[in-house]
């Protein structure tokens, strides 16, 4: 039983609801974080609009219109924004970061992760709240500084340059309604790139899709734009963004795992003393985790990308060789004395609610699995040091065993 044994081990489905919920926070409170920053990014430019109105107003006000209304309401909001703008950032420095590399499926933790997520949203909808009213405020005061701009200019032909500086109509070839659309699709891309489900090998796409729209000068065009390149765009970013979230919650899953792995092993008295990653030339990646068994052993317990875990016992030296006869024979007693262990070892998982899904094998102990594993490969995190670890004239754990059973038979 205690040859190479690999198993695939998942959580209780009670737990993976709660670590689904907990991501499910998670990546929401990112949303919220990114759609504040964005309304307050967009009452900072409403500013520099807000200005260029007051003065076509104040101008149309001093020469034709009373425009003090306008001026009034504006002037307000120039007051009012950059406040607005520097509580709705201090509010947000205030909510905490939540981790998004390591989960514990807990309720405590999955209650903390909604309380914040509950303050991030109320205040994504007081921002949001503000942006909408400047959003829906400006278009009318644009329309009525239109006027008041051609009244100036049919009024006193000394100001027309002084009018234009603060607005500059569009050319008169291009569609009020085709430029809004226009306008609406190019923000749609940009917000895109901006995107946290958005995946890095689609920005540069999303990106040049922005700069041609640009370029588009007919309605028509637009049209076929839109369901060309923009819509199919927007659903392979859903699809990427639903695999995300399902890797995201498998990559949580794995992480809980191996946390409650580590757990067990130090429980049971078996310290890390080495890691390491490998890459394959197939991309995939594997974790390896070293735990100190004996003298001259250790159990080396492998993760991979499918969320297989081998573990697997053997003597630890500093060079890579296969073991002498003498050395696979105690190393086959220790395979047995490991036996009780392992069992003990998934007794333990499954209290923490990591349950065994499928045995893809169970290798019983046998000298041919005898292997020695080369430290210099590791990353060695021990305490001791590496020369206190090495095998070199230190018989395994069952060998000692035995010789003080003999010396004890012997009195």
């Amino acid at each position: 039983m205690s040859g190479p044994k690999v198993s695939v081990y998942e959580i209780s489905a009670e737990q993976r609801r709660n670590l689904q919920a907990q991501v499910n926070c998670s990546q929401q409170s990112l949303v919220c974080r990114e759609e504040i920053k964005r309304s307050v990014g967009y009452l900072n430019e409403a500013g520099g609009q807000i200005r260029s109105l007051l003065s076509t107003f104040e101008l149309a006000n001093r020469r034709t219109n009373d425009c003090s209304a306008e001026i009034s309401i504006l002037t307000g909001y120039q007051g009012a924004l950059p406040r607005d703008s520097q509580l709705f950032l201090r509010e947000l420095a205030g909510i905490p970061v939540l981790q998004t590399d390591k989960f514990t499926p807990s309720e405590t933790e999955l209650a903390k992760r909604k309380e914040t997520l509950a303050r991030l949203q109320a205040l994504r909808n007081k921002a949001a709240a503000k942006h909408r009213e400047i959003e829906a405020a400006l278009p009318s005061m644009e329309k009525k500084a239109k006027q008041g701009a051609a009244a100036v200019k049919g009024a006193i032909a000394d100001d027309v340059a002084g009018v234009q500086s603060f607005f500059v109509r569009p050319p008169e070839a291009e569609d009020e309604n085709f430029a809004a659309d226009k306008k609406k699709v190019v923000e749609q891309l940009r917000a895109l790139t901006s995107e946290t489900a958005c995946p890095g090998e689609l920005i540069g796409e999303v990106r040049a899709a922005a700069a041609a729209a640009e370029r588009i000068n007919s309605k028509e065009q637009l049209q076929t734009f839109q369901a060309v390149t923009v819509r199919p765009l927007q659903n392979r970013i859903e699809a990427a963004a639903m695999q995300k979230q399902y890797d995201l919650v498998a990559q949580v899953e794995q992480a809980y795992i191996s946390d409650c792995v580590n757990e067990v092993m130090a429980e049971m008295g078996y310290d890390v003393i080495g890691s390491r990653t490998v890459v394959k030339r197939s991309g995939k990646r594997f974790r390896n985790e070293l735990f100190s068994y004996g003298d001259g052993t250790a159990i080396n317990v492998t993760y991979d990308p499918a969320g297989q875990i081998a573990i697997e016992l053997g003597g630890i030296d500093r060079t890579d060789r296969i073991p002498t006869a003498e050395e696979a024979e105690a190393l086959h007693e220790d395979m047995e004395s490991f036996c009780s262990d392992f069992g003990d070892f998934e007794e333990r998982l499954q209290a923490k609610g990591v349950l065994l899904k499928s045995r893809v094998s169970l290798a019983p102990p046998a000298a041919e699995y005898a292997a020695i594993i080369n430290l210099t490969d590791y990353t060695v995190t021990a305490a001791a040091p590496v020369q206190e670890i090495a095998v070199t004239g230190k018989r395994s754990k069952t060998a000692k065993k035995r010789a003080m059973l003999n010396e004890t038979e012997g009195d």
